[in-house]
C-alpha cells in the first residue's frame, strides 16, 4: 500500500465518523419507535443481514447496556453501504460476511445465525484472534477488521452506546494532577475535533 492509498483510506474512514451521528440521527428520526417493523434492508440480503446481526451481537452483546441489533447498528450499516462505501468498500463487508458463514459452517457445522451464544461467541473469537493474531495482513483478516470497525463505529455513534458506555465531557475542564477513578469503567471522552 503506498502513501497515497493510505491517505485515501483514512479519509474515508474519518468521513464516515464524522457522518455516522448525522446519519443515525436521520435513522433513528424524531419518533421513539421500539420496534420498526417497516425496515427493509437496501443491500443486505436477509442471509447477509442474519450473519452481520448474529456478528454484531457477538461482538458487541448485550450486557448492562444494550446488544448491537438494540442500537440497530445493522440498519446504520445496510444505510451507510447503500449511500456512503464506495464499491470495493460494499465488497470487503461482503466478502467479510461470507467469510464468516463459510467458517461457521465449517467449524459448527451450521450457520453462525442458528448457533448458540457459545458457539457464536466461538466462532467469532477465533475469527478474530486469526485477524488480529495474523501478521501477514491477508485479504480475509483485513475484510474482518474493516467489518468489525463498522460495527464498533456504528454501536459507539449511537445515542445508547454514547450515554451508557462513554463518559462524555463537552469541556476538558481544569487540570488536576491527581482525582480518584470512579468504579464505573467508562471511557472519557471530550470536543477534541
Amino acid at each position: 500500500m503506498d502513501r497515497r492509498q493510505v491517505l485515501q483510506q483514512t479519509a474515508k474512514i474519518l468521513g464516515i465518523g464524522y457522518l455516522a451521528p448525522g446519519v443515525f440521527i436521520a435513522l433513528q428520526s424524531c419518533e421513539n419507535k421500539d420496534v420498526n417493523d417497516d425496515w427493509k434492508p437496501a443491500v443486505l440480503s436477509q442471509q447477509q443481514l442474519d450473519i452481520l446481526t448474529a456478528t454484531a451481537d457477538t461482538i458487541v452483546p448485550k450486557t448492562t447496556t444494550p446488544s448491537a441489533t438494540e442500537v440497530k447498528v445493522h440498519e446504520f450499516i445496510d444505510l451507510i453501504l447503500s449511500d456512503v462505501l464506495s464499491d470495493q468498500e460494499v465488497d470487503k463487508v461482503m466478502r467479510a460476511l461470507s467469510d464468516i458463514e463459510a467458517i461457521s459452517i465449517s467449524k459448527a457445522g451450521k450457520s453462525l445465525s442458528k448457533l448458540n451464544d457459545e458457539d457464536k461467541t466461538t466462532v467469532i473469537g477465533g475469527i478474530d484472534q486469526a485477524a488480529y493474531g495474523n501478521t501477514s495482513q491477508d485479504k480475509k483478516s483485513m475484510d474482518y477488521k474493516y467489518l468489525k470497525s463498522l460495527i464498533l463505529l456504528s454501536y459507539y455513534s449511537s445515542e445508547q452506546g454514547v450515554k451508557q458506555n462513554l463518559d462524555f465531557l463537552p469541556l476538558p475542564g481544569n487540570y488536576q494532577a491527581c482525582i480518584d477513578i470512579s468504579s464505573n469503567p467508562t471511557i472519557t471522552i471530550g470536543l477534541h475535533l
